[in-house]
């Protein structure tokens, strides 16, 4: 619960800090396209991680016309105190790292709303420790594509919802003898758990402000 409550203090010292440079922001770009009502900068923070004791961070930076760069580095850890003596995760410390091409097909400066579309590949690295002291390291490589929605408010706080699909390649590290599929299973039964491969759905939200 450590890791979920930092995250939360981390978005509630953001949020101010954000709302304080909303009011004080004007854009001095006379720019024929869409930079003038969406920016050229995106930082926002995805809300979905902190369920799973995550913190991911996505910065987007406009590179022509509808075209834009996704970057997001996202960190993981959660420590049971609860189960350090059982069979049961006891401790899990992980990273994660997506690099997108992001495509808006349609934008509208008046209603301040674009479609999106996202894809590329990411990266994940876990490690999980059990009770019976196993340490369990997997890598994956995956691709997403995600449709979304992007919708401005006071010309500088945005959300985005998106949802796609999403598959991934799984790489085991852990040492021989190690029972890493029982306890991956155990840490698989969502597409939110730190577990799962293959092919699965991709859910998302965020917020964020432009700059």
């Amino acid at each position: 619960m450590r890791h979920f409550s930092l995250g939360i203090i981390v978005f509630l010292i953001w949020l101010p800090c954000s709302f304080i440079h909303g009011q004080n922001y004007q854009r001095m770009d006379d720019h024929v396209d869409d930079s003038r009502v969406f920016g050229k900068n995106n930082l926002s923070i995805s809300l979905l991680p902190l369920v799973e004791r995550g913190f991911e961070l996505h910065y987007d930076r406009k590179i022509v016309n509808k075209h834009w760069i996704k970057i997001a580095p996202a960190y993981y850890r959660f420590q049971d105190w609860k189960q350090r003596n059982t069979d049961g995760l006891m401790l899990l410390q992980g990273y994660s790292f997506k690099l997108q091409h992001k495509y808006f097909p349609y934008s509208n400066t008046k209603s301040q709303v674009g479609l999106f579309l996202s894809y590329g590949p990411n990266f994940q690295h876990f490690d999980f420790t059990t009770g019976r002291d196993n340490n369990i390291k997997i890598d994956k490589y995956g691709f997403e594509c995600v449709i979304g929605l992007h919708k401005l408010f006071r010309n500088v706080f945005f959300f985005e919802v998106y949802g796609g699909l999403a598959t991934n390649y799984l790489n085991n590290r852990s040492n021989e003898g190690v029972d890493w599929r029982e306890i991956l299973e155990k840490h698989s039964s969502t597409w939110l758990s730190y577990g799962i491969t293959g092919n699965y759905f991709v859910l998302g939200l965020t917020v964020g402000i432009l700059f």
